[in-house]
C-alpha cells in the first residue's frame, strides 16, 4: 500500500511507492525537504532534534555552517557581545555599549558612556557630566554653538525673539 510519509519522516524513494514502516527518521541536526524525500543539514544558527530545524534560543548561537543536534549544542555568546547574522556568530558590543543580560548591544543611558569595546553590563559605563552650555557627544562634552542651548541632552536652536549668551541659555532679547 502506498502512503505518505508522517511529518519529520522521509523515504528516499522517488517513486512514491511504500508503506508507513519504510519511512525513515532524518538524524539530528537536520530536516525533512523536497516532499519529504530526504534529509537536508540545518543550516548555520539552527538545530535540529530530526524533524523541524530551529533557531537557537535568543542569546545563543551556532557557528557552524550545520546544524546542531539539539538546542542544548547552542553556544552562550560571552559577556560584552551579541548575536548577529541569524544566529550563526556572536559579535563583541562596540564602543560606546555595552553587553546585557540578554546578549544584545545597548547604549549607555545619556550622561554616561563606555570607552573601547566588548564591555559587560550597565555598571560598565562611566558618567560623564557636562557644563552648562555644553553637551555630551560621545565621551566628550562639546559647546553649543552660537544661537543654540542644550535642551534634554542636545543642542537645539533658541526660538523666536531670543539669543543666545555666554554657550549657557536662550534668553528674551531687551531692545
Amino acid at each position: 500500500m502506498c502512503e505518505i510519509c508522517q511529518s519529520g519522516k522521509y523515504h528516499p524513494s522517488n517513486t512514491g511507492q511504500h508503506g508507513k514502516a519504510e519511512c525513515l527518521v532524518c538524524g539530528a541536526g537536520s530536516q525533512v525537504q523536497n516532499d519529504g524525500k530526504e534529509c537536508a543539514a540545518c543550516e548555520g544558527g539552527k538545530y535540529s532534534d530530526g524533524t523541524v530545524c530551529e533557531s537557537c534560543q535568543p542569546g545563543k548561537y551556532n557557528p557552524s555552517n550545520t546544524g546542531l543536534d539539539g538546542k542544548a549544542e547552542c553556544l552562550a555568546c560571552t559577556a560584552g557581545s551579541q548575536v548577529k547574522n541569524d544566529g550563526k556568530e556572536c559579535v563583541v558590543c562596540p564602543s560606546g555599549t555595552y553587553g546585557s543580560t540578554d546578549n544584545t548591544c545597548q547604549a549607555c543611558p545619556h550622561g554616561h558612556y563606555i570607552r573601547g569595546e566588548g564591555k559587560a553590563g550597565l555598571s560598565s559605563c562611566t558618567t560623564i557630566s557636562c557644563a552648562d552650555g555644553y553637551f555630551q557627544d560621545g565621551a566628550h562634552c562639546s559647546q553649543c554653538g552660537a544661537g543654540r542651548q542644550v535642551i534634554d541632552y542636545k543642542c537645539v536652536l533658541c526660538r523666536g525673539a531670543t539669543f543666545y549668551w555666554a554657550h549657557e541659555l536662550c534668553t528674551m532679547s531687551v531692545w
